[in-house]
């Protein structure tokens, strides 16, 4: 600019001095060329381009004025094409409150019974199942202008449990659960949280009370059709196996309980369950039992393809499938209802035949197995006892038929028996593994087997304060359990009359915990009444003195007369006093039989050492080893060490 500015000032200096016919320009610069220096023209150029840079911005502003006029003024309509300004935001109408309770609605049904309805695209969503419904009613606004009302909630239900279970409709994403039972007692969860939610809110715009009002009814609504397949598994396609969709449900609980259908969600015995048992039970007594009867003949049916915790049972769509934890875990949920726990104990499965009956010495499962004869040799004894217990024959009233037979039985019997190849593998190489890896791996098997016996606690618990009939079938069954295995004690046991170790200890491992909460209190352990045991009516012969079961004294003086036992609670002297004769048939023997493996290893190694044997390489030695190691997984537990030393 400032070469600019000296330019100027010659060229007015040029203009004073020269006349008018200097004013020529192109004659002037024919007649005395400027000579300018190379740098200086290329910064003449710049600096006289920016002036003409800012008189075309001077030039625009001056002819854009008029056109700035409208802006001013309000009554001038500038003639603007639309198509090239951007959209302009349209003011905002009044809110139609019918419309916005609808939408609500809406998506309300979404949230909790997961359908879409309608015959625009946006009433769809990949998450929902749409419904093709025969009436329009339920979204057309001229036929019900405030929505979805309670009327509308039967159609819809019908028509999504109308569906077919290979229907199109279902595939969505996530995918629906399969079965009706499993979907209906979702509804009935989200309907709860739903109701919750509306309840909690401080601020509303009045519309709460009547969203409730279809949550409620979407609860009521689920419960009943859930009662009414269980009674009639043919009412909907979806629902032609109801027993066995319930009994896949209950067994979730160990996994999933918040998800559960026995989660109370809005309060004490609120949940899905509870509520289809309440139903059915109001609705017909004789259908509830037969669902009771049903869905535990599924969970026995898969506890007895088990053999052990390790084990799992298949599942397939005939059956329910699932590890001993997850079915013990059904079944403690199927006695969660009080009604149902009854019903399971008036199922023929749960007691064994009485002693004088017919059917108590009748064989099922084959012929007897062989027995073993007078002066057979340790072979041909060894051989005959592998094969009693390879054989399924048992006598119905027998520990073996205890096991198999009966519900708690199907329950009791899995555990970590050292026999099985799961075990023994997991301590393979034993002389090589340091006190420490061995510690770890037997505590980690022992958590898995207190976890079940924990199950099977809360399943006998829940049978025991169902009431007082459930009450004394559950002590018939302890009787028949501890009558049966009386000889289990013995040092040569036959395995077609008494039930397996396993077996044993968890029942003692039940009694002990049935036992905890008065022995740990000194005013209740003063109830345990030692008459008890001078009771044939109240310990039901299991401390009889007399017969091929009767049980010495210490003492020489034995009153036999009933009267004298006439205790302030009878149900603390049994737990007592059963849970000691549990023990003398399990824990008692199981030490005895550890301690004798364990002289047998120190034996065995003293025996190779002298022969200048190597223990590492002795396969024998290896395997004696596993069994102690796999023996002591349940005899040094702290479960009964605390107890009984």
């Amino acid at each position: 600019m400032a070469r600019l500015a000296a330019l100027e000032k010659k060229n007015s200096s040029n203009a004073e001095n020269g006349g008018s016919n200097d004013m020529d320009v192109d004659k002037s610069d024919a007649a005395e060329p400027m000579q300018v220096d190379p740098d200086e023209g290329k910064k003449t150029q710049t600096a006289a381009a920016t002036a003409k840079v800012v008189a075309a911005k001077e030039s625009s502003s001056s002819l854009s004025a008029p056109a700035a006029t409208p802006k001013q003024s309000k009554n001038t309509i500038p003639d603007v094409n639309m198509a090239e300004e951007p959209a302009q935001k349209k003011p905002k109408s009044p809110s139609d409150p019918l419309a916005r309770l609808r939408r609500k609605k809406i998506l309300l049904l979404r949230r909790v019974l997961q359908v879409t309805f309608g015959n625009e695209a946006s009433d769809r969503t990949p998450a929902c199942v749409h419904l093709q419904l025969d009436d329009d009613e339920v979204y057309n606004t001229s036929k019900s202008p405030n929505g979805v009302n309670i009327g509308h909630i039967t159609d819809l239900l019908v028509s999504r449990l109308s569906l077919s279970p290979s229907s199109r409709s279902l595939e969505t994403i996530p995918p629906q659960k399969p079965g009706l039972i499993a979907y209906l007692a979702g509804c009935h969860k989200r309907a709860g949280e739903e109701w919750k939610d509306l309840k909690q809110k401080k601020k509303g715009d009045g519309s709460e009370e009547e969203l409730c009002g279809l949550l409620e009814e979407i609860r009521k609504q689920v419960v009943s059709y859930a009662a009414s397949s269980l009674q009639l598994p043919d009412l909907f396609e979806l629902g032609g196996n109801s027993c066995l969709q319930l009994a896949k449900c209950l067994s979730t609980t160990a996994t999933d309980p918040s998800s559960s259908v026995t989660f109370d969600v809005m309060g004490k015995n609120t949940s899905f369950y509870y509520c289809v048992c309440e139903e059915l039970h109001s609705q017909d007594p004789d259908a509830f039992e037969t669902m009771v009867a049903d869905i535990a003949k599924c969970i026995t049916d898969a506890l007895s393809k088990c053999k052990s915790l390790l084990d799992e049972s298949p599942q397939d769509e005939s059956g329910l499938g699932g590890n001993g934890l997850l079915l013990t875990s059904a079944l403690r949920e199927l006695c969660t209802n009080k009604k149902a726990a009854s019903c399971l104990t008036k199922v023929p499965s749960f007691l064994l035949p009485p002693a004088d009956s017919p059917q108590a010495s009748e064989w099922v499962g084959g012929p007897p197995p062989p027995q073993i004869p007078r002066g057979a040799n340790p072979n041909q004894i060894n051989f005959i006892r592998r094969m009693q217990e390879m054989s399924n024959s048992r006598m119905r009233r027998s520990g073996k038929g205890l096991e198999k037979d009966t519900v708690l039985g199907n329950v009791l019997r899995l555990g970590l028996p050292w026999k099985h190849e799961s075990v023994l593998s997991s301590y393979a190489n034993p002389v090589r593994r340091s006190p420490k890896d061995i510690d770890q791996i037997s505590d980690g098997h022992r958590r898995q087997l207190e976890l079940y016996q924990s199950k099977c606690n809360e399943l006998i618990r829940q049978l025991v304060v169902a009431g007082e009939h459930p009450r004394k079938k559950v002590i018939q069954w302890l009787t028949d359990a501890l009558l049966v295995n009386a000889k289990a004690d013995a040092i040569e046991k036959d395995p077609t009359k008494i039930s397996s170790e396993e077996f044993l200890y968890n029942l003692s491992a039940v009694l002990l915990k049935l036992c905890d909460p008065f022995v740990s209190n000194p005013d209740k352990a003063a109830l345990v009444d030692p008459g008890f045991v001078t009771s044939p009516k109240s310990h039901g012969g299991v401390y009889e003195l007399t017969g091929d079961n009767a049980l010495t004294r210490l003492g020489d003086n034995v009153s036999h007369s009933e009267d004298e036992y006439n205790p302030k609670n009878s149900f603390i002297p049994l737990c007592f006093f059963f849970c000691s004769r549990a023990l003398a048939l399990s824990i008692v023997p199981g030490m005895s039989s550890y301690d004798s493996t364990s002289r047998h290893v120190s034996h065995m190694a003293w025996r190779i050492r002298s022969a200048n044997g190597d223990i590492f390489s002795d396969r024998r030695f290896n395997h004696t080893l596993q069994v102690k190691y796999g023996m002591g997984i349940v005899v040094k537990s702290p479960t009964y060490a605390t107890d009984v030393f």
